[in-house]
């Protein structure tokens, strides 16, 4: 039986979605068309964050925004995987120590708790360092939207 990946994204890849960045939009598309899941976090901050993101992206204007919204409106009603956004204090401490964004924890969080641990984002917050300690204390793989095209294109 075929079991379908499971992909956190990270706000940052929709921001450039609707910017038409093609790699961010052919990685979108493909996990959709694969019927691929997006983890979400039970308490719905990353829905909100979406949603924050969708509705900048109409305010400006930006060319990729309709398509954008009609992606998250599918995705989430049809191939959303929800999981606590809790994050274990030791994870928050480690995590504090290498000055992560207190924003990005719910996307860690989350994404440690899926079935593929898979994480795209490109943003600075992801550094060397952070991405050492998420792959070695939490097995989350940090990836580019460029990684995670190639990857959601395999069958």
């Amino acid at each position: 039986m075929f079991v379908s990946n499971e992909w956190t994204i990270d706000t940052w890849v929709l921001y450039h979605a609707a910017d038409v960045e093609w790699d961010a939009i052919e990685f979108l598309n493909r996990i959709k068309d694969k019927k691929d899941r997006v983890v979400f976090d039970h308490e719905g901050f990353i829905e909100n964050q979406y949603k924050d993101c969708i509705r900048k992206s109409i305010r400006d204007r930006k060319g990729g925004s309709s398509t954008l919204k009609a992606w998250f409106i599918d995705i989430r009603n049809k191939y959303a995987m929800k999981y606590s956004s809790n994050l274990h204090p030791s994870y928050r401490k480690g995590l504090d120590c290498l000055c992560f964004d207190v924003d990005d924890r719910p996307f860690v969080s989350v994404c440690s708790k899926s079935k593929t641990k898979r994480l795209v984002a490109e943003e600075s917050d992801y550094n060397p360092d952070v991405k050492t300690y998420l792959k070695s204390k939490m097995s989350v793989d940090v990836l580019s939207v460029r990684e995670a095209k190639t990857l959601a294109m395999e069958p």
